[in-house]
């Protein structure tokens, strides 16, 4: 991570991401589909799921270079939960991971790459111990190799292409 120099910003701000691997070509805003993904993660597993993604697996990593997916990043939102209605704090939290990627292939080669990345012995090893540390939000669902799936797909509402 590079430090930017403002010590009046946020500390969010504070770190940058390293440039992007191929700085001959990385994607523009407005290239490649956006996918967005939500999913719970148990409190109980927070700094196991933060470790194991501090060093993905290399072959992980490759598969989706090979799916076309770019620009992925992960983040962690621990949130109040509140009565309905009133908006009153419960005192209760639930935490959140909001996943985000670039899938830089043809529109109707998305789903036969996913599937690409789906049979890679590596990621289904990877998908069996983070899968343990999630909390899926679509119905029927059994984990990130089999079932009607395990991520939450978000309808993208808003894109400001600055």
């Amino acid at each position: 991570m590079r430090s930017i120099s403002s010590t009046s910003a946020p500390n969010i701000l504070n770190q940058l991401p390293e440039p992007h691997p191929n700085p001959n070509h990385p994607p523009h805003t407005n290239e490649g589909l956006r996918v967005c993904q939500v999913i719970g993660l148990k409190p109980e597993r927070i700094e196991e799921y933060e470790k194991v993604h501090r060093e993905v697996w290399p072959g992980v990593l490759n598969a989706l270079r090979r799916a076309n997916v770019v620009d992925y990043s992960i983040h962690h939102m621990q949130l109040p939960l509140t009565t309905a209605g009133t908006g009153s704090a419960t005192g209760q939290t639930t935490h959140l991971l909001i996943a985000h990627m670039r899938y830089m292939g043809k529109p109707e080669d998305f789903e036969k790459d996913m599937s690409k990345v789906g049979e890679d012995p590596e990621t289904q090893r990877w998908w069996k111990l983070t899968d343990s540390m999630q909390t899926s939000f679509v119905d029927g669902a059994v984990g990130s190799a089999s079932g009607p799936g395990w991520w939450s797909t978000g309808r993208e509402v808003f894109r400001f292409e600055g």
